[in-house]
């Protein structure tokens, strides 16, 4: 037994009644089960739809997370030894390296299942958070560093290019 809504005055009854005791509508087999598929048909919508609210709402909530952690990145001033270190990230089967030192020298190597490229080059930071970096073409690129709380995580963002990579410390 399970409760439906009567068609005519929409209170709850039994599904095992013929007429409704409010309003006296008259119940056939054919109409309860009409009724009963509309209300499963209303469940699931229902479900969905709040299924749906509560992905968007995780969604949006992680993004608002992730700019907020990402923005702490950029409040403290870096220098060449807040960056010593190697860091890295794999991108597309290809697992990116650079090694930065507190001279201002750097070599960075990508390296994947086709082989490997290295190169080094001098960088220096322009600000506390802008870091130029000179390429082995002569040209340069100017990015802006940030590290994250706990020293363990080298977030860079090329404004030029339009790309942003999080970078995880190496301990070698």
């Amino acid at each position: 037994m399970s409760l439906i809504a009567c068609p005519e005055c929409n209170k709850q009854i039994s599904d095992t009644v013929n007429v409704c005791p409010n309003c006296g509508f008259q119940l056939t087999q054919d109409k309860i089960t009409e009724i009963k598929v509309k209300d499963k048909k209303k469940r699931t919508r229902y479900r969905i739809g709040c299924l749906s609210t509560i992905v968007i709402f995780i969604f949006i909530c992680s993004f608002i997370y992730k700019e907020e952690n990402t923005a702490d990145y950029f409040n403290e001033p870096l220098s060449m030894i807040t960056i010593k270190g190697t860091w890295g990230y794999k991108e597309n089967n290809v697992f990116h390296k650079f090694n930065f030192t507190s001279s201002g020298a750097y070599s960075y190597s990508a390296s994947s299942d086709m082989g490997q490229l290295t190169y080094n080059g001098k960088y220096y930071f322009t600000d506390s958070n802008n870091i130029k970096i000179y390429l082995n073409s002569g040209k340069s690129l100017t990015a802006k560093v940030g590290l994250s709380k706990d020293k363990e995580i080298l977030y860079y963002m090329d404004e030029v290019m339009s790309t942003s990579k999080s970078m995880k410390r190496i301990n070698e």
